[in-house]
């Protein structure tokens, strides 16, 4: 039998490929969709890295009085430590049946703790007036706080509806490859 070797031989190198502008900002983009899957105790919001489409893909205001909506869409539980850094875009489908220029939606993604507290990675922003009576992306800047996303903890979507008209239908579209977030994370080499 063979002598069992002392030293094992050197690691060997990775070849990885990013963006010019991700090397040059040391940070790297992932996407992820907010979808919505309805079993028997209900609707189950989260966000998936894939494009698929979800069970019930649009949410928001229905009535016809002043309202206030709030989804969370939740990543699944990070295996490993990261940090998020730089700028998130949000690119959020959304649209209102009568078109009276008071309706807005705000957005913002918090850090979800092991034990379901919340700390903010954003602050929340809030659209513009909403004008469209079709499906239009409204893209919005979410400035991220610096911070490690833990073993065991996850990444938090809250896009908030508010209906000021009373007398519209508004909706949020977020199926298949609809409404997606970019989430800057620092690149460890």
């Amino acid at each position: 039998m063979p002598p069992f070797p002392s030293s094992f031989p050197p690691k060997r190198e990775i070849i990885e490929t990013f963006e010019h502008q991700d090397i040059a900002s040391g940070l790297g983009f992932e996407t992820f969709f907010p979808k919505t899957s309805r079993n028997s105790g209900g609707l189950n919001h989260f966000l998936s890295p894939l494009t698929f489409n979800s069970t019930s893909g649009t949410g928001g205001n229905q009535s016809s009085t002043t309202t206030q909506t709030t989804l969370n869409f939740d990543t699944s539980v990070f295996n490993l430590p990261r940090t998020v850094k730089g700028t998130a875009y949000f690119v959020g489908k959304v649209f209102i049946s009568v078109d009276t220029g008071l309706d807005t939606f705000s957005v913002q993604l918090k850090k979800v703790l092991v034990d379901s507290s919340t700390e903010d990675l954003s602050s929340e922003i809030t659209s513009g007036e909403i004008n469209n009576t079709s499906v239009l992306d409204h893209v919005i800047e979410l400035p991220l706080t610096q911070k490690i996303i833990k073993k065991g903890e996850k990444i938090r979507l809250a896009v908030t509806l508010l209906k000021d008209d009373g007398g519209t239908i508004f909706k949020f579209n977020h199926n298949g490859n609809e409404s997606p977030v970019f989430i800057p994370f620092r690149i460890d080499t």
